[in-house]
């Protein structure tokens, strides 16, 4: 549970009923609403390098609308309903105990950013579930654990994680492109900032 995310009353007694229904369920999170009560866009594929470049400011521009990256983020779905997922948040992550007896904690070397996504991938490669609830809500103040960061701070923390989980999960010869393509935007933010103080 992240600590900007509130849980309403009767929330997580609805989780753990849905999980007891759904015996193939070993991780399951719901919608999560902002303080405006919208729904904020929660879940994804699990990433590769290639999504990741496409992903970064330099391409993203250009690529939104490319199949990968839509396949990635499970664009033309509301969050809803209830589905089969690769990864859930880590600002709401219900679990069996059975999950940490057989894949262990999260990696510590992911303090920030990739560590929801790392334990989902190494949870399904035990061949756990991972579903996503949306008729349970609960309200995550996003970034509210980042505010007293620059953007360029937070940046360095998601591209050294990034650079980390794709290390891992790929080996280092797929992650050489992302590290260069990592290094030139933290240049351009670090840039900027010079620029813009």
């Amino acid at each position: 549970l992240g600590s900007d995310t509130i849980i309403p009353k009767g929330a997580l007694g609805k989780m753990i009923e849905f999980m007891k229904k759904k015996k193939d369920c070993g991780m399951a999170s719901c919608r999560e609403l902002d303080e405006n009560g919208e729904t904020i866009i929660t879940c994804h594929a699990f990433s590769t390098p290639l999504t990741q470049i496409l992903e970064m400011p330099l391409f993203y521009r250009f690529m939104k609308n490319n199949k990968a990256l839509s396949e990635f983020r499970y664009k033309d779905w509301d969050r809803k309903d209830v589905r089969a997922v690769d990864s859930i948040p880590g600002s709401f992550m219900l679990g069996r105990r059975e999950i940490l007896e057989k894949v262990g904690g999260f990696d510590e070397k992911l303090p920030l950013f990739y560590s929801d996504a790392d334990f989902c991938k190494r949870a399904k490669e035990k061949g756990f579930g991972i579903y996503h609830n949306g008729k349970v809500s609960v309200i995550h103040l996003k970034a509210a654990s980042f505010k007293f960061f620059s953007f360029k701070k937070i940046m360095q923390f998601a591209y050294r994680d990034m650079i980390y989980y794709h290390k891992k999960h790929f080996g280092i010869i797929p992650v050489i492109p992302l590290w260069i393509l990592a290094k030139i935007h933290l240049a351009y933010y670090a840039l900027k900032e010079k620029l813009y103080s």
